[in-house]
């Protein structure tokens, strides 16, 4: 599983910035709840007053059983209240690839 996820302060309108985002994939088991994939945390820090991006990019071998669940979440890990990230489409995807 390969994921890349391109973050931008300045979602919003808003223009503050020393912003930090962090981003998981997710799991969720069938009947269970969501976790955090062991490994593929990733973190982005956006420093600059108007629109600044950057990219958190991982991959994983993971054994997918049936019914698994995935998701990406970001999150902004820091900053005034003010700030906001936003996800920029052209830069973000995700590849689940079978290995046999």
């Amino acid at each position: 599983i390969s994921y890349n996820v391109t973050l931008e302060t300045g979602a919003g309108s808003t223009t503050t910035n020393r912003t930090g985002g962090a981003i998981a994939l997710l799991r969720k088991a069938a009947g269970g709840t969501y976790a955090v994939v062991a490994g593929t945390e990733s973190y982005t820090y956006n420093r600059i007053a108007t629109i600044d991006t950057n990219t958190g990019t991982v991959s994983v071998i993971y054994n997918v059983t049936a019914n698994d669940v995935f998701k990406i979440v970001f999150i902004r890990t820091g900053s005034s209240a003010a700030s906001k990230l936003g996800t920029i489409p052209a830069g973000t995807a995700w590849t689940i690839e079978a290995v046999t």
